[in-house]
């Protein structure tokens, strides 16, 4: 395998959600956003009753973490 190959594998299970973020994602209104000061969150991008978010890694304060923005 060349060094700019990745490998694709299969049957590795996804490991649980670890906990929530603490926010409350049904509060926000369009145009809010909040920051999570972690690295490994994953946001898909559609919350629940249709509501749609967007993210980016960001540091603030010297911490690293996801400020999730709801966009519609």
């Amino acid at each position: 395998m060349a060094s700019d190959e990745i490998k694709i594998e299969k049957g590795i299970p996804m490991p649980p959600p670890r906990g929530t973020t603490g926010v409350a994602w049904g509060a926000m209104e369009i145009g809010d956003s909040a920051f999570i000061p972690r690295t490994n969150v994953y946001y898909a991008g559609r919350g629940r009753n249709g509501f749609k978010f967007c993210s980016r890694t960001v540091t603030e304060n010297g911490v690293k973490g996801v400020r999730v923005w709801r966009i519609a």
